[in-house]
């Protein structure tokens, strides 16, 4: 736990130059897509705002965590960072563990924008199931930034990580129910969305919106997240070498 948090102040020193950007990045873009989804799609169909608030939110966790990850540790990997914290007595589940921490963090900015947002906008009550957030979220970061990190291990340069984030952000997002009802989906892409993440974490997020308790499907959600975030980190695990183990 100490290398844990010592590993988590370390990385958070490292984006205080630029946390001004980050912030604005991540608050920034659900706000411009909420607004967009105002003007064009929730005008007629007021149902699609509920789709609208939780799946842009999935988006930005994408975006923000499992695309910057994967850049970066391939950057770390070009750059020979990594061997430098191979030689420190850490493990190497602190280390990506306090990676997917800062990605949890840097997550929260977005919620709380779109929330306020999302209320005056179009009425949603701002999280009337508080106390599942904390989890919800952070399953929902571990388990897409996971996928993110590996690419970015898996690939043999930055650029090509780029590309690959690039790439699985359209996927998941495009192929699962994020800003759609799965009904609409193809009978294909339904049974394509049952074994991806963001569909999961899209439902779960949906759900802590309404103000109806939450039952069974949002708990099946969670349990789906978690099967999720430790298959990604462990596969980030295996693919990170280090040598003190």
């Amino acid at each position: 736990m100490r290398n844990f948090v010592i590993l988590l102040a370390m990385e958070l020193k490292k984006c205080r130059q630029g946390w001004v950007w980050s912030l604005l990045m991540a608050s920034l873009f659900p706000l411009a897509l909420l607004f967009f989804m105002k003007l064009s799609l929730t005008a007629q169909h007021p149902g699609m705002a509920l789709y609208a608030s939780s799946g842009i939110l999935v988006m930005n966790i994408i975006l923000n965590s499992a695309m910057v990850l994967g850049s970066e540790l391939s950057q770390m990997k070009e750059a020979g960072a990594l061997d430098y914290y191979c030689l420190l007595p850490l493990s190497r589940l602190s280390f990506v563990l306090a990676l997917l921490a800062r990605s949890v963090i840097f997550s929260l900015p977005s919620l709380v924008t779109l929330s306020f947002i999302g209320y005056l906008a179009f009425g949603i009550n701002p999280l009337p199931h508080a106390g599942w957030l904390a989890p919800t979220l952070a399953l929902a970061v571990l388990s897409l930034s996971g996928f993110g990190a590996w690419m970015g291990l898996a690939v043999s340069h930055p650029r090509m990580a780029t590309l690959a984030t690039q790439v699985f952000y359209l996927f998941v997002v495009f192929c699962s129910p994020v800003m759609v009802p799965e009904e609409s989906l193809p009978r294909g892409l339904s049974l394509l969305a049952s074994v991806l993440p963001t569909t999961y974490a899209a439902s779960a997020l949906r759900q802590l919106f309404e103000p109806m308790a939450l039952g069974p499907a949002f708990f099946k959600d969670l349990a789906g997240l978690g099967a999720f975030s430790v298959f990604s980190i462990t596969i980030v695990l295996k693919r990170l070498k280090w040598q003190t183990e």
